[in-house]
């Protein structure tokens, strides 16, 4: 969380410098850390998630997993969000539990707007496994181009 803090904060300084409609498209791990930003994300006027879980198995091995807060400390900032949520969860999703996803999901009740997009045929990264063929890119620009939010000036 602290890398993307620290990369967040650069850009906002040396990058895209001025007023911006800020949009995150947070997949899987990327969603999780970014609830563990809560000053990046309610800084987010629009985030599509998926996949992503808010919690850990008290039996991980995998060392970033043990070291993310606890489920509650994640949900809270999601509680607070008022941009949109659009949480695309992929029906044959093996990696992260849908009740983890759901968690997140259902705590984002003050977002100005929000939506669970289930695709039933699609795996946790959004790929066709009977194809192989990525859904991802295409998926997340559809969400991310929706005009339900309003810009910081009007």
């Amino acid at each position: 969380c602290d890398d993307v803090r620290q990369a967040f904060a650069y850009c906002k300084k040396n990058i895209m410098q001025g007023d911006f409609i800020w949009s995150a498209v947070a997949m899987s791990f990327g969603g999780t850390v970014l609830m563990g930003c809560p000053d990046i994300l309610q800084t987010m006027q629009r985030i599509i998630m998926i996949g992503s879980g808010c919690g850990k198995s008290p039996t991980t091995t995998k060392p970033l997993l043990s070291t993310i807060p606890d489920t509650s400390e994640l949900l809270k900032p999601m509680s607070d969000f008022q941009g949109s949520l659009y949480f695309l969860h992929g029906g044959k999703d093996t990696v992260v539990p849908e009740e983890s996803q759901k968690k997140i999901y259902e705590s984002a009740t003050a977002c100005s707007s929000r939506g669970w997009i289930e695709f039933s045929r699609l795996d946790h990264e959004l790929n066709d496994p009977e194809t192989s063929i990525s859904h991802t890119a295409v998926l997340a620009n559809t969400f991310l181009m929706l005009t339900d939010f309003k810009s910081p000036n009007a």
